[in-house]
């Protein structure tokens, strides 16, 4: 080696010091390899496989080996924890539905590889899935997001789903619809046989229908995104829809970026001292739905910088009022956001009760609906809860224009 050096650095020989030169080169060379050497030795013998292991089954297993080298880092979210272990993880979603009695528990197995002996009450998951059915419009921007709507299979009620450029392209191809008016076709969903079913639960035994798909042996999972109480925890579900296609990485960068961006549209409205007085909701079956002071949205017009009417209210949840109880204090309102399907108009809105007219926002014609962005379903109810931050940005271009001049409306549009 030293020959070699001498040969390389000849020009430099008529200076005195050239031998010092090549005795430091040396012992740089040789520190470098003694520091990778005695790196190697050390280093613990946990084998960490590589990213394109955890897209395939595995041919040989090897019980030293990391088959997980990304891992999902959970920071909103309450709703679900994940345990890596070597070749499985351990999906735990801690509230299934709401008031449910106990956690589920789902252990994700890497193709290939033996399963755990010691979960004999949970299920048992192939990963990564091959073949999926959702059952709730909210899941299906994961997968867009995570580039494997390659994998969806079915999907509910083609009536309220929002049908984006990416759904439409393999909504003939390889979807089938499995359900109609929230009851599903089982024998369709028997058919497919997909690897896993997303679903969600209220508690009730008469509308879910996941414990039937599990007595027929189907891998059914509950996702309970819509219990957190903040737009960003909803949004760090995907994380959780990650975890059963290996795709962690994906959806860290994913979801980082949206956190980054929610987080610098609310850094506007922090000191603003003006802040509009805002009413929520609409009448459905001669109940006035208001959305709970300590619920996801109230956190929305708090972070747009708007006065929420009910904010002094401690519910997570929408609290059901008369007509007349909403109009008491509704007269402080100066901005009425509605989230009536099919209004489409302040005509549209006096046609429904006569009595809305009254409304201070509705005589001075400030009243928005989130119904802008519709293709079959509204997609305020399904891609807004991944982009949080694109319903904040329209929020302040509702309450504070000038913060966010060059935004144009997403999903809420004003009425006239």
């Amino acid at each position: 080696m030293f020959a070699i050096l001498s040969n390389y650095f000849r020009p430099l020989g008529k200076y005195r010091s050239i031998k010092f030169f090549y005795k430091f080169v040396l012992v740089c060379l040789l520190t470098s390899w003694l520091v990778i050497s005695v790196t190697a030795c050390n280093s613990p013998s946990r084998i960490i496989a590589p990213d394109p292991i955890v897209s395939e089954c595995v041919d040989k297993y090897d019980p030293q080996v990391d088959y997980f080298p990304s891992k999902t880092k959970i920071k909103y979210a309450q709703g679900f924890t994940v345990d890596y272990q070597q070749n499985y993880k351990v999906v735990t979603v801690n509230q299934p539905y709401a008031n449910a009695p106990s956690p589920v528990q789902y252990v994700l197995v890497q193709c290939g590889t033996p399963a755990p002996p010691n979960f004999p009450q949970a299920q048992i998951i192939s990963i990564p899935v091959r073949s999926i059915v959702s059952l709730s419009t909210t899941h299906l921007p994961h997968l867009e997001a995570l580039q494997i709507l390659d994998r969806l299979v079915g999907v509910t009620d083609y009536n309220i789903i929002y049908w984006s450029p990416e759904l439409l392209q393999i909504k003939d191809k390889q979807l089938t619809e499995i359900g109609k008016n929230y009851r599903l076709n089982i024998e369709k969903i028997i058919q497919l046989n997909p690897d896993l079913i997303t679903a969600y639960g209220i508690g009730n035994a008469q509308d879910d229908q996941y414990g039937k798909l599990l007595e027929l042996g189907l891998k059914v999972v509950l996702n309970s995104e819509y219990l957190e109480n903040s737009p960003l925890a909803r949004s760090e579900w995907l994380k959780f829809t990650a975890l059963f296609f290996n795709q962690e990485e994906l959806a860290e960068q994913k979801f980082t970026e949206i956190e980054r961006q929610y987080q610098q549209i609310k850094n506007l409205t922090q000191n603003i001292t003006r802040k509009p007085k805002v009413l929520t909701g609409s009448v459905y079956g001669g109940t006035w739905s208001i959305a709970g002071g300590k619920s996801y949205f109230a956190q929305f017009l708090a972070d747009a910088g708007a006065d929420y009417l009910w904010q002094d209210d401690d519910s997570t949840a929408s609290l059901p009022l008369s007509f007349e109880a909403v109009f008491a204090r509704a007269n402080q309102a100066e901005v009425w956001l509605t989230n009536h399907s099919e209004w489409f108009s302040l005509q549209d809105i006096v046609k429904a009760d006569p009595r809305y007219g009254e409304l201070p926002p509705f005589r001075s014609g400030q009243v928005f609906n989130n119904n802008l962005r519709v293709s079959g379903g509204n997609d305020f109810w399904q891609g807004a809860v991944l982009h949080p931050e694109l319903v904040l940005a329209d929020l302040v271009k509702i309450f504070h224009p000038p913060l966010v001049p060059n935004h144009q409306f997403i999903y809420y549009q004003k009425l006239k």
